[in-house]
């Protein structure tokens, strides 16, 4: 049937309207990404952006972002990683981290390379942070302002941007999204809005194992404290929808088989993820004197970083030494962000005392109180154990198998961070009722001063440098290698993690390597470490022989004599054959055994 004149006049609004919605959208998330890359600057190196980055976890992260593409790419099994060799399942000794990995498949399938991968999706974390959280808050608060200030802190506020190496651990854009679906589904318990919460639970579970127990608090934290207040501050007046009787008995009874379908198919998504930890669960325990180290006291979230361009002022003004930017413990947002979180907490507070609230009122209940009971539980976990006696929140989970594997509580920090957005962003909607124009005023007055409270003072080695893969690695994807060693191998205990160096390098052949850095070793790993480290000896290449490694690098300048002794000695060595020397790289072949 053709249009009528009638019908396109009727859609021509509309899509002038959708158009109008998509350029706006574009308008915003273009704003938050120049505003992450200004905040990112002092920690980047943006003349080096595809081959800079720092040793240690960002390197590993990087490697591991190129093996979840590389296993996609190619059918090979995720957890059938390159390193550890001869371990397996190698990835259970180190993390996954594919709800993050899967968003750089098509860059890595273009170039190939995962340093450009890893710094492209390290600006695209915080940058989806700020737009999830705007929106998210653009849903519940009017105007704009109280939005923007939520999708900053969530994004690029000082601990963000200190921890922002860690990309999975960033990466939490579900977090909002989640919020506004799992609010649909709370007031219509529609499956539609069910599954799209079950999808993003997923995904925010697959990014690291921190954010999944994290993204269970965000839910059942929601669930529990939106019915909580539906009896303790119900609609009034009870219009003729409310749910009472039979229709109130049905609507449960929905709500109960959906919570079990939803639970059931985040089970059934996660756990080929999952398991190969959980086996390992009791072989990785992490003692509370390790926990310990790694968790956040007070301090942590009221003393500005060393880092901090106004930490001098800060501390003038308040009296607080600074903290050190160690063990992920320095979490503060800054004073105009915990000036507004106050404010929107204390609002809560103050609607909270009465009963009969107007439908404004009650939603900033609704969510002013959720996000203080939030803020709450990850303050509280991220403490860490107690001790001498004294029982913290922590200790509940430490005692649960699998969730006894955390041991950095600090980054529970997460969730306070998360919290405080949405209080500031109550208590920045304050400011609306002053005026629109006074509303625009503040926010361009504290916009720029909080980016100024969170902004980092460049400092020596906070900036990455480049480091391009050996070329004696391109010798290396050109031969038949059953599996590689990389000299020398360093040991987690006594050294920096370089051998999150080797696997970096090893994405440019996917050969199987005794090299390795993860969250453990795996059983056994010092006996080979011990052997290769003894090349060009001959029982360590009857050790290699054993284990099948029947290639080695070795990398003279990593040795602090140069590897000159080594070297000679492998020059006449009966079971290593030199094939091939780039600068100060060298390869041999382990000879078979006659």
């Amino acid at each position: 049937m053709p249009f009528s004149s009638r019908t396109m006049m009727d859609t021509g609004p509309v899509a002038i309207g959708r158009v109008r919605a998509v350029a706006q959208w574009a308008a915003v998330t273009s704003s938050f990404a120049a505003i992450v890359v200004l905040m990112l600057a002092p920690l980047s190196n943006y003349a080096a952006f595809s081959s800079a980055t720092m040793s240690g976890d960002p390197k590993s992260i990087a490697w591991t972002f190129a093996w979840t593409s590389h296993a996609i790419l190619t059918g090979t099994p995720l957890f059938d990683a390159n390193i550890f060799y001869p371990a397996r399942p190698a990835l259970a000794y180190a993390e996954h981290y594919v709800g993050v990995g899967i968003w750089g498949l098509p860059l890595f399938a273009l170039t190939g390379n995962a340093v450009l991968v890893y710094s492209v999706l390290k600006i695209l974390a915080l940058t989806l942070n700020a737009v999830a959280m705007y929106a998210c808050v653009r849903r519940w608060l009017p105007g704009r302002v109280p939005a923007i200030i939520a999708a900053l802190i969530f994004s690029v506020s000082a601990p963000r941007l200190l921890y922002s190496g860690n990309v999975a651990l960033v990466w939490n854009c579900w977090f909002p999204l989640l919020l506004v679906t799992l609010h649909r589904w709370s007031e219509h318990r529609r499956w539609r809005w069910l599954w799209a919460s079950v999808a993003l639970f997923v995904l925010q579970a697959l990014a690291t194992w921190y954010l999944a127990v994290m993204a269970f608090i965000v839910v059942v934290t929601f669930v529990a404290w939106r019915e909580l207040w539906a009896v303790l501050w119900p609609a009034q007046p009870r219009g003729a929808g409310s749910t009472t009787g039979s229709d109130g008995g049905r609507r449960w009874a929905m709500a109960g088989v959906q919570a079990v379908a939803g639970t059931a198919v985040v089970v059934l998504s996660v756990w080929p993820f999952a398991s190969p930890y959980l086996l390992l669960a009791e072989r990785e325990k992490v003692t509370p004197d390790l926990a310990r180290r790694y968790s956040a006291d007070v301090g942590s979230y009221v003393q500005p970083h060393e880092n901090a361009l106004a930490g001098p002022l800060i501390t003038r003004v308040t009296g607080l030494d600074t903290r050190r930017v160690v063990a992920e413990r320095a979490q503060f947002v800054g004073l105009i962000t915990l000036a507004l979180c106050l404010v929107g907490a204390a609002r809560t507070g103050w609607l909270a005392r009465r009963r009969d609230l107007g439908k404004a009122d009650r939603t900033d209940v609704l969510w002013g109180g959720y996000f203080l009971i939030v803020a709450l539980l990850g303050a509280g976990l991220s403490f860490g154990p107690g001790g001498d006696g004294s029982v913290r929140l922590f200790d509940a989970i430490a005692r649960v198998p699998a969730l006894n594997l955390f041991r950095v509580p600090s980054r529970f920090a997460v969730l306070v961070v998360f919290a405080v957005a949405g209080l500031a962003a109550l208590g920045c909607a304050g400011l609306q009722r002053l005026g629109r124009r006074v509303s625009w005023i503040a926010g361009a007055l504290l916009v720029p001063l909080m980016l100024l409270e969170w902004a980092v003072v460049p400092a020596s080695g906070l900036k990455p440098q480049p480091d391009p893969i050996p070329p004696i690695y391109r010798v290396v994807s050109t031969l038949d290698v059953h599996a590689l060693v990389s000299l020398p191998c360093y040991r987690r205990s006594d050294t920096p993690p370089m051998d999150a160096d080797y696997m970096l390098y090893s994405t440019i052949h996917w050969k199987p390597m005794v090299n390795g850095y993860g969250r453990a070793d795996p059983p056994g790993m010092h006996w080979v470490v011990g052997a290769v480290n003894a090349f060009p000896g001959p029982n360590s290449a009857i050790r290699m022989r054993e284990m099948g490694v029947d290639h080695v690098v070795v990398h003279s300048e990593r040795y602090r004599d140069r590897a000159v002794a080594i070297l000679r000695e492998a020059a006449s060595s009966r079971d290593f054959e030199l094939l091939a020397q780039v600068g100060s790289d060298y390869l041999y072949r382990v000879r078979s055994s006659r």
